[in-house]
């Protein structure tokens, strides 16, 4: 009789701890479908991020390009070379008039490549 009554405490047991690994086990299914969700996530954010500095280093060129030819206008003019002054000024046009039609970005338009 006692070891019948040691065997189902021993299968209680064994169908408690079984429920419970089951538990654990859908516990931990939950947690990596949250751990994909947010890694995914995390994957749009770098790429969107990415994204976001390409076309923040690509703006910066045009603007550092921009800035050159203005200090080689500039420097032109000082020096009462407006031969030099005027291809830099047209090549300044160019570059702002080629910038206005092939960026979708208003931020990126200066003066509609009207000189100062």
């Amino acid at each position: 009789m006692k070891s019948s009554r040691k065997l189902r405490e021993g299968i209680a047991r064994l169908k408690h701890d079984a429920i419970k690994i089951r538990e654990d086990q859908r516990c931990i299914r939950e947690d990596q479908v949250k751990m994909r969700e947010k890694l995914e996530e995390i994957r749009n954010d770098c790429e969107f991020i990415k994204n976001e500095a390409e076309e923040i280093t690509q703006l910066s060129q045009r603007t550092q390009s921009r800035l050159d030819l203005i200090f080689l206008i500039l420097d032109a003019r000082k020096n009462n070379d407006f031969v030099k002054a005027n291809i830099y000024s047209t090549a300044l046009r160019l570059l702002l008039n080629n910038n206005n039609t092939s960026s979708d970005h208003s931020d990126d338009h200066n003066n509609n490549g009207k000189l100062i």
